[in-house]
């Protein structure tokens, strides 16, 4: 069984919760117990909301396209080269044209008839979002076959130091803009799209540190605590040939 709520890796951590529930009533005991039938109560409801433990694999069409924000360096970057692996087109995207550009050849030189679109914009502007469907609704006009099956929010930034040290809010706004903003307006547009195609696969790039009260990440860690939650609420509303997911990196 698969839980959505809770990672496969936890199932250690269950059986030995099941064994200290053979342990003598106390205070302790029965704290534990409680938490333990929670526990088991929101494993059940995750299994029970989710109707996606058996979806069909993600066939590549000549047509299929993954549009990757944050693509020109780190875990974008390497994400790209996987998709193109699977011979998926790729839509790339970032702020700097040059790293785009190497990218690109990088794709063009190891794999074989992969197209790779670059768009230069910055996401962390109110209206970046927006730009990049405009710059996308271009390519559509091209190409009327071209279809985004694979969404990756994985575009961030992050700022650590204490709330009030920063003599302008502009960084805060950033992380605004390209953490709940960006992410929401994409999906809002593109998801509509795959649920009428019935297939499409959407990852957002969150952080282990958006399940923490994190001083000195207080923007960062609740921006990102925004897109952990939603991305969650957001798989279960979803009924069709379609898996919205979270990942995590250690930041």
């Amino acid at each position: 069984m698969t839980s959505y709520l809770f990672p496969s890796s936890s199932k250690q951590t269950f059986i030995v919760l099941v064994f200290l529930c053979f342990f003598p009533a106390s205070v302790l005991g029965i704290v534990l117990k409680c938490w333990i039938f929670i526990y088991i109560l929101l494993m059940l409801i995750g299994y029970l909301f989710s109707s996606k433990t058996n979806i069909k694999p993600l066939i590549v069409r000549p047509s299929s396209y993954a549009l990757v924000t944050g693509a020109s360096t780190g875990i974008g970057r390497s994400i790209c080269h996987e998709l193109a692996q699977k011979k998926f087109n790729l839509i790339i995207v970032a702020r700097t044209m040059s790293k785009l550009k190497e990218l690109a050849d990088e794709i063009h030189l190891k794999y074989h008839n992969i197209n790779v679109i670059i768009i230069t914009r910055d996401l962390s502007v109110e209206d970046g979002a927006d730009q990049l469907i405009e710059d996308i609704e271009y390519y559509y006009q091209q190409w009327p076959d071209m279809c985004i099956d694979i969404l990756i929010n994985n575009a961030g930034m992050g700022y650590i130091n204490k709330f009030l040290s920063l003599s302008s809010y502009n960084i805060y706004k950033q992380m605004f803009y390209l953490h709940i903003q960006t992410p929401t307006k994409l999906i809002y547009y593109y998801l509509p799209k795959m649920i009428e195609n019935n297939r499409g696969r959407i990852i957002n790039v969150s952080s282990e540190i958006s399940y923490m009260s994190s001083p000195r990440a207080i923007i960062y860690s609740s921006t990102k605590a925004y897109l952990t939650l939603f991305t969650t609420a957001l798989n279960y509303e979803i009924q069709q040939e379609i898996i919205i997911k979270k990942t995590f990196i250690f930041y």
